[in-house]
């Protein structure tokens, strides 16, 4: 019991005190500064290489669209030679 007391009273005391004022907004405007130049600098790479792996996807596409039409369509291929003849 002795113990519940003591905690009771240290708790009415911290109630009591008055929290000191800190102003810290400086402080973080300047983290906040500092990640975003910090941060453009590293995506630079990171959008290259998004970039280079947009231009590979784009251009596996166009290749791989004829490939579509007879996955999605089998009797394409047997009637394409007939379209180039008849041209």
């Amino acid at each position: 019991m002795l113990e519940w007391q003591t905690f009771e009273k240290l708790a009415a005391r911290a109630r009591g005190e008055v929290a000191p004022r800190v102003d810290v907004a400086a402080q973080v405007l300047q983290s906040v500064r500092t990640r975003s130049c910090r941060a453009s600098r590293i995506d630079a790479p990171l959008l290259l290489f998004a970039g280079a792996a947009l231009a590979a996807a784009i251009l596996l596409a166009t290749f791989a669209l004829p490939a579509w039409d007879s996955v999605h369509n089998p009797l394409v291929f047997q009637f394409k030679p007939l379209t180039l003849v008849m041209k």
